[in-house]
């Protein structure tokens, strides 16, 4: 009873995370099904985005979010406020737990489209999946090239339900 309680919590939770993170970031879904981001791009281009996405991470992972805004974006700027893009970090890591672990095997990719209505650009989608103290969860960082710099414009952890959170 208390799994499903949490379970049904947390799908709630999800939810109003979707009302927050829509004017926050790309997408709460992630990159549309049909959309090919298999492009690796050349080494230094995805040496340069890994870098800035760790760097985005170590802010986030020490609970520093309001940091995080300097490393975020036109799109985000142009959408939401620092104070929304914070707090909207640290609800999705009250979900989440603290960091423990990235699984060093990421998936990445460049693409130039994300979903309808957000601007063409140059993006970067980072995808691993991430030990927390509240579970696993398939972490997504999305970065779009502005002036030379990588620049994060989404962020997403997709809490990974089921019966092994149960354990």
């Amino acid at each position: 009873m208390i799994h499903a309680a949490t379970r049904i919590s947390g799908l709630l939770l999800a939810t109003l995370l979707f009302g927050l993170l829509s004017a926050c970031t790309v997408s709460f879904n992630g990159p549309q099904e049909n959309q090919v981001i298999s492009d690796p791009g050349d080494d230094a281009e995805r040496k340069a985005a890994i870098r800035a996405a760790a760097r985005f991470l170590k802010l986030l992972d020490q609970g520093r979010y309001e940091e995080t805004w300097s490393l975020t974006g036109r799109y985000l700027h142009d959408t939401t406020s620092a104070k929304a893009w914070a707090r909207v970090l640290r609800t999705a890591r009250g979900v989440t737990g603290e960091y423990k672990s990235r699984d060093e095997r990421l998936k990445a990719g460049f693409t130039e489209t994300l979903e309808k209505g957000v601007p063409k650009g140059h993006y970067f989608v980072l995808s691993f999946n991430t030990e927390f103290t509240g579970g696993q969860a398939n972490e997504r960082v999305i970065l779009n090239l502005e002036n030379g710099e990588w620049r994060v414009v989404g962020y997403f952890a997709f809490k990974h339900w089921g019966a092994e959170s149960d354990a």
